[in-house]
């Protein structure tokens, strides 16, 4: 346990690694150096640049996703007696409708201004499937390498005859680019 003297704050620090390009950063308070990340409502965290923009027509699904966004609540017009918990199908429409102007200005500017938490799957480039995460790659690899029985075996054969000591299979590993 650490004990601590002196001055003491309520400050927090944090590191948010993207899961697309790899790059990270680190703030304090909520606020980060060099970019504020998105994390989408799966869990998907990345950097503004590569946050989608709403659909141009999006899918009732989406609209429903949208506007049940946690970051949108105070954002959205005609909401005062909406049951967020049975929205119907006509209150989607309605509610996306008449904030679909003010639901596109918050996410532009909070792509670089203020990140988003809880994003919808829409604008995450993972879940459209037009970007590919490092950890999912990673897993990829792995099932095409290891087959359905899941055994480290053969690659632990391969390795030690590729490699004549830890150091050698250390330096082939850094090569590899994120």
């Amino acid at each position: 346990m650490k004990i601590r003297s002196g001055f003491v704050s309520n400050s927090s620090s944090c590191s948010f690694t993207c899961c697309i390009s790899g790059s990270t950063t680190s703030g304090r308070d909520g606020y980060y150096e060099d970019f504020t990340p998105i994390n989408c409502c799966c869990g998907h965290g990345f950097a503004p640049q590569y946050a989608l923009d709403i659909p141009e027509n999006p899918t009732l699904e989406q609209k429903r996703d949208i506007i049940q966004s946690e970051c949108l609540e105070s954002s959205l017009k005609n909401c005062d007696d909406v049951d967020w918990d049975n929205l119907s199908d006509e209150k989607v429409e309605e509610v996306y409708a008449a904030s679909e102007e003010d639901i596109r200005g918050f996410f532009s500017k909070s792509y670089h201004e203020r990140g988003i938490s809880e994003a919808p799957e829409c604008i995450c480039p993972v879940c459209a499937f037009q970007k590919i995460s490092r950890n999912d790659r990673i897993k990829y690899l792995l099932k095409e390498i290891l087959g359905d029985e899941g055994s480290f075996k053969k690659v632990d054969k391969d390795i030690k005859e590729k490699f004549g000591n830890y150091n050698d299979f250390e330096n082939y590993i850094k090569e590899i680019k994120p």
